[in-house]
């Protein structure tokens, strides 16, 4: 009788114990998961805000080479105008 119900005992705490390790087992994959997809966001976001500084950045520069070439332009036709009109003039 005492037997039995020690192997009956021995056997549920054999059960219960692989049952533990079991959920153990699942928590620490999900805390791994999770904390993997925690530094994959925080990748993703920096490279989203550096992303977006290039974009800036490179918009800013844009600008800036446009309202330069167009200045720069500007005073070419000009350069070129008064020479034609001085040539036309004193002619």
């Amino acid at each position: 009788m005492y037997k039995t119900q020690y192997n009956e005992y021995m056997n549920k705490l054999i059960e219960f114990s692989d049952e533990y390790h079991n959920i153990t087992y699942e928590r620490m994959e999900n805390e791994n998961n999770l904390y993997t997809l925690k530094e994959q966001l925080s990748f993703e976001q920096e490279y989203y805000q550096r992303r977006q500084q290039e974009f800036e950045y490179l918009e800013k520069f844009h600008y800036d080479f446009n309202k330069e070439f167009n200045k720069n332009e500007f005073h070419n036709i000009v350069k070129h105008i008064r020479f034609v009109i001085y040539v036309v003039f004193l002619k």
